[in-house]
């Protein structure tokens, strides 16, 4: 049985260069790929990512040593000693950013750290998922080549101990390459202004 149960619609599929064919494979193939990538770990190392990886059913072993997690108890247990500033603890290195949930249950902001991998991840995703328009039928290709406008949260974090903190958008925005600032245009920017801007005025700035 698959981890996750998704299936892409064919065309999209193919605009992203995802096969088809064989999903569970391509669940493996990422599973194992972070598993590598978080085997020396605290949470790697007391979940034995080792022996995962050493299966000949990761998956299967995977759920066995892994127990599940809500949000409190895996807090509480180790997302709590990242945000602290303790390297290593889920994933390699320090988590310099965590994004705050809006709305939630018990009505209270919920820390999910952001790694670098994440980030690099989401901007060559971005701009995968761009340049697959030349693929699709009935886009002009002439609107690849055109400025873009993203909306996103505030790029205004809060400044933690050994952290930032705030909207998703906004910690990918203060992160995005320096050399796609001239092919997309972000609103919130870096820099917001002090005074509320309308829809009508946008183009203004």
């Amino acid at each position: 049985m698959p981890l996750f149960d998704i299936k892409l619609p064919k065309s999209i599929a193919r605009a992203l260069n995802i096969p088809i064919s064989n999903p569970k494979s391509q669940q493996i193939k990422v599973l194992k790929k972070l598993l590598k990538k978080a085997r020396f770990t605290e949470f790697g190392q007391r979940y034995r990512f080792d022996d995962v990886l050493m299966s000949s059913n990761p998956g299967k072993k995977f759920q066995e040593n892994v127990p599940t997690f809500d949000y409190n108890k895996i807090y509480d247990a180790w997302w709590h000693k990242a945000k602290d500033g303790s390297p290593d603890v889920c994933w390699p290195g320090v988590i310099k950013y965590f994004a705050l949930s809006s709305g939630t249950s018990d009505a209270t902001s919920k820390y999910i750290p952001i790694t670098k991998d994440l980030i690099r991840s989401n901007t060559v995703t971005s701009f995968n998922q761009l340049l697959s328009l030349t693929r699709y039928d009935n886009v002009p290709r002439s609107s690849v080549g055109k400025g873009w406008l993203i909306l996103g949260g505030s790029t205004q974090l809060q400044k933690g101990p050994t952290y930032f903190a705030g909207d998703l958008s906004g910690i990918q925005q203060r992160n995005i390459l320096f050399g796609s600032r001239a092919l997309v245009y972000t609103n919130p920017g870096k820099k917001l202004p002090k005074k509320r801007i309308g829809l009508e005025n946008w183009k203004k700035l």
